[in-house]
């Protein structure tokens, strides 16, 4: 039975997915990159995936988006980038550049390795040109810092005579990029697309008091219909909008749960975060019903496949789904990764806290408990 919720906080909830990552290697100094002003030049430590970009060709637009293996919004970001990749194919190079890997996990220049099996794992995913950061931190210090950004995913794009036209999240990039790619971006088109903009964050307003008050009256055949309006009005933002959705839907029927899971899982294999928002709702909601539960664990293994081995959430996902269809030794193995991924974090409440809920979920998973 659905309980009282809030839907602004369900939505952040799978939101997180879109928001800025904040990092601390920033800083508040006024920027000295800025829109207007020619692209820095682009100089990258290696390059994983497509062909190498060594300067901005006259006539021709690229988008330069910043991530790194860690980001769950950059993680979030990429399907949709790898749409725009293919939409724009010969008059829009996208080129995603790993920054800020250093110090994480790995020792200082060893970060190359994770980031291009990261990139080769995911696949069309990133359906992109991808490269990393140098040790030197030569993007960062000539892009990022004096552009002023202090989060990741970030984008910039830059027009046909070389110049920064935008700077912003991914997620609000279409319609900048449509006006660009045309030669239309100008200030009539940046006011037209700001006011479209504002137009749409009203109706989403209203769009989610909505749903709070069906979701409060336990409306479900208005809920999941207010929910198709926020996500065909905002196909950007489909990867948050979705799972949230299919929580709905699985609250009020299981076999239709069931059938949009399986879609999900075969139109979205490019999308982990979406997947794993997904699977984590069948096996938080429903973890005895097997069906759910087999395309939850198929969910989780592309999630898998799709991640680094050593993937804090993608193993708690494998874990919790081999340990509801039963197979013990694959729960314990996934959970173990887990175990040893905490193990390296120094103490304190947050992290002696997960520390410990790892713990006994491994034991449960040991001793076949449900």
């Amino acid at each position: 039975m659905m309980k009282k919720f809030s839907i602004f906080c369900m939505i952040m909830a799978f939101a997180g997915m879109i928001s800025f990552q904040v990092n601390a290697q920033g800083n508040n100094a006024e920027p000295t990159l800025k829109v207007g002003m020619k692209a820095p030049k682009l100089e990258v430590g290696q390059w994983f995936k497509g062909e190498p970009v060594t300067e901005f060709k006259p006539g021709h637009v690229y988008v330069i988006e910043f991530w790194a293996t860690w980001c769950g919004p950059c993680r979030a970001a990429m399907p949709h980038l790898s749409e725009l990749s293919r939409h724009y194919k010969g008059k829009v190079t996208f080129i995603g550049l790993d920054v800020w890997e250093h110090g994480k996990e790995m020792p200082e220049g060893d970060f190359y390795e994770k980031a291009r099996t990261f990139t080769q794992r995911l696949g069309d995913g990133m359906d992109y040109t991808v490269g990393a950061d140098n040790p030197d931190k030569y993007l960062e210090q000539n892009w990022l810092n004096p552009a002023g950004i202090r989060g990741i995913p970030s984008s910039f794009v830059i027009d046909q005579k070389g110049d920064i036209v935008w700077i912003g999240h991914p997620i609000n990039i279409d319609p900048v990029l449509e006006h660009v790619v045309n030669g239309t971006y100008n200030e009539t088109t940046k006011a037209e697309i700001k006011k479209a903009a504002d137009e749409q964050a009203a109706k989403n307003k209203e769009h989610m008091a909505k749903i709070e008050e069906y979701g409060n009256a336990k409306d479900y055949k208005n809920y999941i219909a207010t929910m198709d309006k926020l996500i065909n009005e905002n196909p950007s933002r489909a990867s948050s909008y979705i799972p949230i959705k299919f929580k709905i839907v699985l609250e009020s029927d299981q076999k239709v749960a069931l059938k949009m899971a399986k879609s999900l899982l075969k139109t979205e294999k490019s999308n982990p975060i979406l997947l794993s928002n997904v699977a984590n709702s069948i096996l938080d909601s429903v973890p005895s019903n097997k069906k759910l539960t087999k395309v939850a664990l198929s969910m989780a293994e592309i999630v898998g496949s799709r991640s680094l081995e050593n993937d804090f959430s993608a193993n708690q996902l494998l874990a919790k789904a081999y340990h509801a269809q039963g197979n013990v030794s694959k729960a314990v193995a996934a959970q173990q990764v887990v175990i040893d991924f905490l193990s390296s974090y120094p103490s304190s409440p947050q992290i002696d806290k997960m520390k410990a809920d790892a713990q006994a979920a491994l034991e449960k998973y040991k001793n076949g408990k449900k």
